[in-house]
Parts: C-alpha cells; sequence; structure tokens
C-alpha cells in the first residue's frame, strides 16, 4: 500500500493546471475562469467560494462573484435584464429566470 502526501500532491496539480491555464491563454488569447452566483449569507459557502477563488488566483484563471440576497429566487428577480461581461453566466441567468416564472425554482 503507497502513501500519498495530499500538499505536495495538490501542489503538482496545481502547478499543472496553472501551466496549461497559461498554455491555453497563448493559443487562445483567452483565460479560463470560474463565475459563482452565490445566494444568501451563508458563512460557510462565503468560506468556501473564498477558497476557490483563492485558488483561482494561484492557477490564473478568471473568477467573479455575483452575489444575491436570500430571497432572490423568492422574488422571482428578472436576472436576465442586466447583462455581465461572461456571456454563459448570463444564459445561465436567463434559464434561472425561466425556471423562476414556471415555478420550478422556491
Amino acid at each position: 500500500m503507497q502513501l500519498l502526501d495530499g500538499k505536495t500532491l495538490a501542489k503538482k496539480i496545481e502547478e499543472k493546471v496553472s501551466f496549461e491555464a497559461k498554455e491555453f491563454k497563448k493559443t487562445t488569447g483567452r483565460v479560463p475562469g470560474l463565475a459563482v452566483i452565490l445566494v444568501g449569507h451563508d458563512p460557510a459557502s462565503q468560506a468556501y467560494v473564498g477558497m476557490k477563488k483563492k485558488a483561482c488566483d494561484r492557477a490564473g484563471f478568471y473568477s467573479v462573484t455575483h452575489e444575491m440576497p436570500d430571497d432572490s429566487f423568492k422574488k422571482k428577480q428578472k436576472m436576465s435584464e442586466t447583462k455581465t461581461k461572461t456571456p454563459v453566466l448570463d444564459n445561465f441567468c436567463r434559464d434561472v429566470s425561466k425556471a423562476v416564472e414556471k415555478g420550478e425554482v422556491d
């Protein structure tokens, strides 16, 4: 049985991902990224998202967090009316808005 050093393995993986992110940017001119929609003010969720942002920073990824109040979906806000710099996020918001209108989201 082989024991793994988790910290060393994680560092190697992070270095590889960072290298690949740089190569991706060189070949495509785009930066890989992570977009997060954080609904509410749960401390555990905020800590988790904060750790993901730090990991993105270390790996050379773009990251953006959109924070929304707890009752965002219940009020059925029209998120699709607000355009962002992230087309994928805009499409996601339109899909969520449609689900809210259909009553598929609490």
